[in-house]
């Protein structure tokens, strides 16, 4: 009995971590989903390697699109001390490199256009570094 108990626990906790990998968002007009994907659990202090998976509304890959990630600390109104960059790897994968150097609430928010389709998702980290 201990070990199914023991098993059970451990099972949950693999299938938490893993949802902590990425985090998804559909832009404000619904016209674009974007998962956030971490190389780590989440943001951290330093140099962050995210990649993002966007898609339209029918579930299909954006390709060719421009993506724009701003990263901000609303308390502070500032941004990142160096701006991000965006790369598309094909398959509406986008990977970006983001460099925070300060600990605390990071809000990110991701600007999609494609075409006369454009959308915006704002993704809250409020614990960044800690």
């Amino acid at each position: 009995m201990k070990r199914v108990f023991w098993l059970a626990i451990a099972v949950c906790l693999l299938l938490a971590a893993g949802c902590a990998k990425s985090v998804t968002q559909s832009t404000e007009n619904g016209k674009f989903r974007i998962r956030m994907v971490f190389s780590d659990d989440t943001l951290k202090l330093g140099r962050n390697e995210v990649t993002l998976k966007v898609t339209d509304e029918k579930g299909d890959d954006v390709e060719g699109s421009k993506v724009v990630v701003v990263p901000t600390m609303p308390e502070h109104h500032m941004g990142a001390m160096f701006p991000p960059t965006v790369t598309e790897e094909g398959g509406g994968s986008y990977k970006v490199v983001m460099p925070l150097m300060m600990g605390g609430h990071w809000v990110v928010k991701v600007g999609i256009t494609k075409g006369a389709d454009e959308g915006s998702a704002t993704f809250d980290f409020p614990n960044v570094g800690k």
